[in-house]
């Protein structure tokens, strides 16, 4: 796959801020130990694009944090909303337990690589 390819697998990533075609290309050289291609036969480049699609989302995601974040901001766990009187502070670790344990989860893209993953099947693995 080229990042002409994916970009027209993909037309919502065309021109997005921060993507650009050497990104993409690192995306689709990085995904390659993930794929076999045999085993993944005809949902290949479904499968890969939905890949480099979860991993260009994410890079925009840190990317984006870092450049907006300064000494002022809360730490990431400390969500609290106010209506008058009343204050409601809750912690996102489960969240973020549950997107430790399978970081694709918090992208479509990246459900979407789980399922097609999950129907072609991962094969043997080594512990």
């Amino acid at each position: 796959m080229t990042p002409a390819e994916f970009l027209a697998r993909f037309p919502e990533f065309d021109g997005l801020d921060g993507i650009a075609g050497p990104g993409i290309q690192a995306a689709i050289d990085e995904a390659g130990p993930h794929f076999d291609v045999e085993r993944w036969g005809d949902l290949y480049l479904q499968g890969l694009g939905n890949f480099v699609a979860h991993t260009l989302l994410m890079r925009k995601k840190r990317h984006d944090a870092m450049r907006n974040t300064n000494d002022t901001d809360p730490p990431p766990d400390a969500v609290s909303y106010k209506a008058g009187d009343t204050e409601i502070k809750f912690s996102e670790k489960l969240i973020l337990y549950k997107v430790e344990k399978s970081p694709y989860v918090s992208t479509e893209y990246g459900q979407q690589y789980l399922y097609l993953r999950d129907i072609v099947g991962a094969g043997a693995l080594a512990v």
